[in-house]
């Protein structure tokens, strides 16, 4: 074989281990959403957490319509401490489906953290009401078990009480607050 036969053949070898290698790194939606756990767990590794992020991204640059893969990535970013990115992530995920009550909560929590508390109380109470079916409070899955093979992203609903009773008695409606409160404190369930 000629030399420059050699140099294209590893050439086009490499070229496609490279290929190969990028493309390892793409997560479909599903595979996002069974991977949740391991994806955003906050005792991970700085570095682990940055090849995490940038699998989710990669993945989200192809599938602009993955709730779980913003969820997964505003999770990431809200653990290290990154609460304007992680917000803007909320947000987006709520743009895609305003009925998702994990991330109505988490942009409620941002906000409490920003001591923008009127904000809080306002997607704590969207959260409410999409718990509320038929007069019934629905608690689709409260501890993130594992539902018909996915990860359902719901809240309990007694958290989303109390995480609002506190909003109100930060921003000074002690009345408001004394009822979400007291509820919490009847149900003992949090």
């Amino acid at each position: 074989m000629s030399r420059r036969v050699k140099k294209i053949v590893l050439y086009s070898l490499l070229l496609f281990f490279l290929c190969r290698c990028r493309h390892k790194n793409i997560l479909t939606c599903n595979e996002i959403e069974r991977s949740y756990f391991r994806l955003t767990d906050s005792t991970l590794s700085n570095t682990i957490k940055k090849e995490n992020r940038q699998d989710i991204e990669i993945s989200l640059a192809s599938n602009a319509n993955c709730i779980v893969g913003y969820i997964s990535l505003a999770d990431i970013f809200y653990n290290i401490d990154s609460v304007d990115k992680s917000y803007n992530l909320y947000r987006h995920a709520l743009s895609i489906d305003s009925t998702n009550i994990y991330a109505n909560y988490m942009c409620g929590l941002v906000n409490e953290i920003s001591k923008s508390y009127q904000n809080s109380i306002t997607y704590y109470q969207r959260a409410i009401s999409l718990k509320i079916k038929d007069g019934f409070i629905v608690n689709f899955n409260p501890n993130f078990a594992d539902v018909s093979g996915s990860p359902t992203f719901d809240v309990s609903y007694s958290k989303l009480v109390l995480r609002r009773g506190i909003c109100y008695y930060l921003s000074g409606d002690f009345l408001n607050s004394f009822y979400d409160l007291n509820y919490c404190i009847n149900k003992r369930e949090f």
